[in-house]
């Protein structure tokens, strides 16, 4: 993933709009601390400090650097940071920089090769057709896959189903409507980028992809180095 997906909020009154709505909507957002993830919820603020609760509580006094990340409304933000915790007040320090994902077709996301991402077809238009391809980016709407050469079987306005699989540990069913199949890469290559649509998706299953998502990018933001 490029580093230029994250946009620094470089003018003041812009941050600023962000942490009010954070404190006046009391946002949920999640915290990394040591590879773990946390899920909060913002409370009030006094200055660079946001007061927040733990759902689910942490117990203890501590101080630790974390990943801050959030949304508000259609709007993803990270921020590198600290948190303090003492007598049962949580802070989180708005004193670092704060960057949003540049929005790309609902947050289409490159998927980083290490994650091994790829969709294992089983049926296209009620007809058994099993072949694997790569993942190339995802979305919570969607997902799009490189294969060699087109074939008329599937094709734009198809109704597909398969696998969308991470690694060893995360696969998913997935039914959706083929939206575009293009040539990519250089002439002569042989390579089609296809497009597909999620359907038959429950609130829950979506909710689940776009946790998905987010985990990707805090997990690239966590390797993001400002320039």
């Amino acid at each position: 993933m490029s580093d230029s997906v994250f946009s620094r909020v470089s003018i003041r009154g812009d941050r600023e709009r962000v942490y009010s709505r954070l404190v006046t909507e009391r946002a949920a957002f999640t915290v990394q601390i040591d590879k773990k993830t946390y899920q909060c919820r913002a409370k009030d603020r006094q200055g660079r400090y946001l007061f927040f609760d733990f759902l689910g509580g942490s117990g203890g006094m501590f101080q630790a650097e974390t990943i801050a990340s959030f949304s508000l409304g259609p709007e993803m933000y990270f921020m590198k940071s600290s948190i303090n915790a003492y007598d049962g007040i949580h802070t989180l320090d708005l004193g670092a920089d704060l960057y949003k994902v540049q929005r790309r077709d609902n947050f289409r996301l490159v998927v980083p090769s290490n994650y091994k991402a790829r969709f294992e077809l089983r049926s296209v238009d009620l007809e058994t057709m099993k072949a694997t391809f790569p993942v190339v980016d995802l979305s919570g709407g969607g997902l799009s896959f490189e294969m060699l050469y087109a074939t008329d079987t599937l094709r734009v306005g198809s109704h597909i189903t398969g696998l969308l699989k991470l690694g060893d540990s995360y696969s998913k069913p997935i039914v959706a409507l083929v939206k575009h199949v293009r040539p990519f890469g250089s002439m002569g290559s042989g390579l089609y980028r296809t497009g597909i649509q999620f359907e038959e998706m429950s609130p829950a299953e979506h909710e689940e992809i776009i946790a998905l998502v987010m985990k990707i990018h805090r997990e690239a933001f966590s390797k993001f180095k400002s320039a």
